[in-house]
């Protein structure tokens, strides 16, 4: 329909401007042209252009036809002319009324070039006129072209004028329909919500960034009040809005600093900052533009943040309270272990005296007393260093069959006391395969002891326990070593089984106060298991079930060509040996040991001590104590090694086996007792070392 429309007035264009070229025509189509009719040539001067203005007022139509419109605009001049030229001749004052004319048939011109190209062609109309007619005195004078000239040189001024204007104001007006469309863009696109509300704070526009944060259509935006999308006890009141509206400065931003949040779509409420301001362009109605920052990332980040924060804070707290704890545990089994080394010594001396069988009974009640209070000390520090990782696992060779013996004789009397029967049952064939495992033997050793322990404590009298260890092939390099402590006790309830390897953690306090314990045993197991990477479960449905699963490594056997002969404590008397300790308990317990052997030997009381009998003498073997006043044993064998470099085996003496855990301080020692440590112990590692 609109086509069609367009088309019939295209045609109508058309046929208007033919007949505007026709119309002036038809005045010397008149019968009589000699006679002078003035009204007829008003009659087709006004007829000429109000054709010529309506078929040429649509631009697009000059446009697309320029080329015709330029000859139809020249030829329609020269009539123009022609015409005034003929009016003014016969009534001069009646030229005046056709400026008018002119000034419309110039109105659509646009740029100099066009301007000036019209006023040429006028003067060359006039002058040809002028040329042409000049001997015809009637018709043209000089006087008559003048006032042409005239007129058509005040329309040219005015209008030059006029292009200048106009053009200014089309720049003007280019330029700000420019900066509206750029305005617009940058709010369509920017990443904040932007609402322009009036004076009452009713919603007028918003960009993309604000539909999408209050997730509604936009018509359920426009035309509602600013207040409705925000929650706060402030904004509840309008005259809040009314009097921030009155204090804002024009072109101006004003932020607020309190959170605030958005109502939007279901009532969700999103946190958000506030910006205000108001924009006042000339002669328009004031703009107050509202800015929602959407502040969600912000907050999440500040949070996460502040968790963070809290976690480094407590994890510093708890690393402090750790070390702390690592410090007194060190320094107490120091200062426990010291005295208990003495105790154990001697009764282990005194067992080997000619006593009566009461003194031995009373003897071995303080030796087994003494290896309690070992064994709870051992727990406690195991637990503890585990907790805060200050433990390292050894890599050596396993020797299953010892370690399991070993194990089994620890045990005697315990089995003994309750009548217990130790069932061993593990896998010859693989244990006597051409390769050994590799793991810490101490660690898996004392698993064993704590699961065996456990199951003694629990078992009824007369009873069995089954231990099983079982080796399966894993990889090509690695061996599973598959541990099974069974026993047929008391059991454990299935809502309990969770909660056992807790530290200090039992089944209940009537088990505890019938049965004992520290409830540590287990809770060791279980994070040394996690230390070595292998895991523990626990059934218990008629008999209680441990069963532990570690990865080991494994070696090609090495046969030990090593062995001692069987009078190696005979050749002790022709060492000598420097004992550095300061507590006199210990000293007088290896004074005890060593006279008993015909051994040689000098004691310092400290590191200083230490290094003034070094500068004299020579010693095959070096007792250190760690922890000692003036100078302790670490300093004083770095001393030793690094500055006097004497080629002397140095023992390690210490209560606390972490203090000597770090690779630099195990290198500067050959070797370490752990107090309270057996007569055997000490002179097995005396041995070891000078008859390497």
């Amino acid at each position: 329909m609109k086509n069609k429309t367009d088309k019939k007035i295209k045609d109508l264009r058309i046929i208007l401007l033919v007949f505007a070229v026709i119309t002036p025509l038809s005045y010397y189509l008149r019968t009589n042209i000699e006679t002078f009719d003035p009204l007829w040539i008003k009659m087709l001067f006004g007829v000429t252009y109000v054709l010529f203005f309506i078929g040429t007022f649509f631009v697009k139509f000059i446009k697309k036809y320029h080329y015709l419109i330029s000859i139809f605009l020249i030829y329609s001049i020269i009539i123009y002319q022609f015409y005034l030229i003929l009016i003014n001749n016969f009534e001069k004052s009646f030229t005046g009324g056709y400026i008018f004319f002119s000034f419309l048939a110039i109105l659509y011109l646009r740029t100099y070039f066009s301007m000036f190209f019209f006023s040429i062609i006028s003067f060359l109309t006039l002058l040809i006129l002028y040329i042409v007619y000049k001997n015809d005195t009637e018709l043209l004078t000089f006087g008559h072209v003048r006032s042409i000239i005239i007129m058509n040189g005040l329309s040219t001024i005015i209008r030059y004028y006029g292009i200048r204007k106009e053009l200014k104001l089309n720049k003007y007006s280019i330029d700000l329909e420019a900066s509206e469309e750029k305005f617009k863009n940058l709010l369509e696109f920017a990443p904040d919500a932007i609402i322009s509300t009036d004076s009452n704070g009713i919603i007028k526009e918003i960009n993309k960034k604000g539909v999408l944060l209050f997730n509604k259509k936009i018509e359920n935006i426009i035309s509602k009040n600013i207040t409705l999308f925000i929650s706060n006890q402030m904004f509840e009141n309008k005259l809040f809005f009314n009097e921030l509206k009155n204090n804002l400065s024009e072109n101006k931003i004003i932020p607020l600093s309190n959170v605030y949040y958005a109502i939007v779509e279901n009532n969700i409420f999103i946190p958000i900052e506030l910006s205000f301001g108001v924009i006042e362009v000339e002669n328009k109605e004031k703009n107050y533009i509202t800015i929602f920052r959407d502040i969600t990332p912000r907050i999440d980040a500040e949070k996460e943040l502040n968790e963070m924060r809290f976690k480094l804070q407590q994890k510093e707290i708890s690393e402090k309270i750790s070390l702390a704890k690592s410090e007194f545990i060190s320094k107490m089994s120091h200062e426990i272990r010291t005295p208990l080394n003495s105790i154990y010594g001697f009764t282990n001396i005194l067992l080997k005296e000619k006593i009566n069988n009461n003194q031995k009974k009373y003897v071995e009640t303080i030796k087994f007393s003494s290896e309690l209070l070992s064994l709870l000390i051992n727990d406690i520090l195991d637990n503890a260093n585990l907790e805060t990782g200050n433990i390292s696992l050894e890599e050596n060779e396993i020797d299953i069959n010892l370690l399991i013996y070993n194990v089994a004789e620890s045990f005697n009397i315990k089995l003994n006391e309750k009548k217990l029967k130790l069932n061993i049952k593990y896998s010859e064939e693989i244990i006597n395969q051409l390769y050994s495992p590799i793991g810490d033997k101490l660690r898996i050793s004392q698993i064993i002891m704590n699961l065996l322990s456990n199951s003694i404590k629990f078992s009824h009298e007369e009873g069995n326990i089954d231990l099983i260890i079982n080796f399966e092939e894993y990889e090509t390099s690695k061996l599973k070593l598959q541990i099974i402590v069974k026993d047929y006790g008391i059991g454990i309830p299935e809502e309990k089984i969770k909660d056992i390897f807790h530290p200090y953690v039992q089944v209940s306090n009537e088990i505890s106060k019938k049965y004992g314990g520290n409830g540590l045993g287990l809770s060791i197991v279980k994070n040394l298991i996690d230390k070595m990477g292998g895991s523990i479960s626990v059934e218990s449905n008629g008999c209680t079930i441990f069963k532990v699963e570690l990865i080991l490594r494994k070696e090609a056997k090495v046969k030990n060509s090593n062995t001692q002969p069987n009078n190696e404590f005979s050749r002790l008397k022709n060492i000598k040996i420097l004992i550095v300790e300061d507590n006199l308990m210990n000293q007088f317990l290896l004074q005890t040991i060593l006279d008993n052997y015909s051994i040689k030997y000098d004691i310092a009381e400290n590191g200083k001590v230490a290094l003034q009998f070094l500068e004299n003498k020579r010693y095959d073997l070096i007792l250190m104590d760690l922890m000692m006043p003036e100078m302790d044993g670490f300093t004083c064998t770095k001393i030793i090694k690094k500055e006097l470099k004497l080629d002397c085996k140095i023992i390690a003496l210490t209560a606390d086996i972490k203090s000597i855990l770090e690779k630099e301080k195990q290198e500067l020692f050959d070797g370490y007792l752990k107090k309270p440590f057996e007569e055997e112990d000490l002179l097995n590692s005396i041995i070891k070392f000078n008859y390497k």
